[in-house]
């Protein structure tokens, strides 16, 4: 998102400041996963969920058709307004 904004506003980062930016990121997320405390009443059994069952791999297959979709679309928006030039060149 911020890279996004920077485009926008016509700004370039230097890669030092990105690295800043996750640097902080991460510390301050490793923070507060150390700091966290478990739940005061654990449940007795595990989550029914494994990696390859039906309501996981569907997840993704949705959401990887949603990215497609946007992308689809954010491909014809631009195409269309003529952010985008599409150029064939047969050889």
């Amino acid at each position: 998102m911020l890279k996004l904004s920077c485009f926008w506003y016509g700004v370039i980062l230097c890669n030092a400041i990105y690295l800043l930016i996750d640097t902080v990121t991460v510390m301050g997320l490793t923070a507060a996963m150390a700091l966290s405390l478990p739940q005061q009443r654990l449940l007795p059994t595990r989550p029914p969920a494994s990696l390859l069952g039906a309501r996981v791999v569907s997840s993704v297959l949705v959401m990887q058709a949603i990215n497609v979709l946007g992308l689809g679309v954010g491909v014809g928006v631009g195409l269309g307004l003529g952010f985008l030039t599409l150029t064939l060149t047969l050889t």
